[in-house]
């Protein structure tokens, strides 16, 4: 949460001429810098916050991901009526080669860095991925596919979750007065909070907890499989149902 909020403010300070803040658009900018930076090591967004060509390809394939991902819903909970909801073969086999192009073209970018450093370039999440690759015999679908995982699952949740816990935190005064004074304390004006600072903010730490119990990212989780017939609570769950668990 540190890293997003640093970038959050970097990126808003940016365009603090507009008359309104726009806290989604912002923090979804920032994570999408921090995930990037985690998954490739590179940035999509300058510091004026304007996208690349990479970056504005890079947020065109997550938008249509999530479009494809949200139109399997009805098939997928309800079989009988697949038949209303025939799945865009074609659409998804596009979306797919659009997102490996470009994975390949920044997982090339990256190898030809590394190679040029001589190795000593900083390693990212693609470093392990292609380190582990004869280990764990990974094919590169698989590790496009693990990268799209983490940039999928981190990027949406991340920002929504630091969305809430500043609306609450600013609903409560005196939530934030004593954050902001443990925060002065710990921390103070000169420098940027860090991973070893956090078993000294107890109260920062609470609020975070508490703010992720009441608005967890995946309120329902993800979807699960009943491997046989179970009950639970009196309900019978029929093998092969999909199951979300509202949390």
């Amino acid at each position: 949460m540190n890293e997003v909020m640093c970038e959050f403010f970097r990126i808003s300070n940016a365009e603090n001429s507009e008359k309104s803040l726009s806290v989604r658009k912002y923090l979804g900018a920032a994570v999408l810098n921090n995930i990037t930076r985690l998954t490739f090591g590179k940035r999509f967004m300058n510091w004026e916050g304007v996208l690349d060509d990479q970056g504005l390809e890079f947020q065109a394939i997550a938008a249509e991901r999530l479009k494809l991902a949200s139109s399997l819903a009805t098939a997928m909970h309800i079989s009988w009526l697949r038949w209303m909801f025939p799945l865009e073969e074609e659409a998804f086999a596009k979306h797919l080669a659009r997102q490996d192009r470009l994975t390949r073209v920044i997982m090339e970018e990256h190898s030809a860095t590394r190679h040029k450093s001589g190795g000593t370039a900083q390693r990212h999440f693609v470093d392990a991925l292609l380190t582990l690759r004869e280990k764990y015999d990974l094919s590169e679908v698989t590790i496009i596919g693990l990268l799209w995982d983490m940039i999928a699952a981190g990027r949406d949740t991340t920002a929504v979750s630091v969305e809430w816990a500043m609306a609450e935190v600013i609903k409560n005064p005196r939530v934030q007065q004593k954050v902001q004074e443990e925060l002065d304390r710990v921390v103070g004006y000169e420098r940027v909070m860090t991973e070893s600072d956090f078993s000294n903010l107890p109260y920062l730490e609470c609020v975070t907890k508490e703010a992720m119990r009441l608005h967890p990212p995946t309120p329902l989780m993800l979807p699960h499989k009943a491997k046989s017939n179970v009950k639970i609570y009196g309900d019978d769950i029929p093998k092969g149902s999909n199951v979300h668990v509202n949390v």
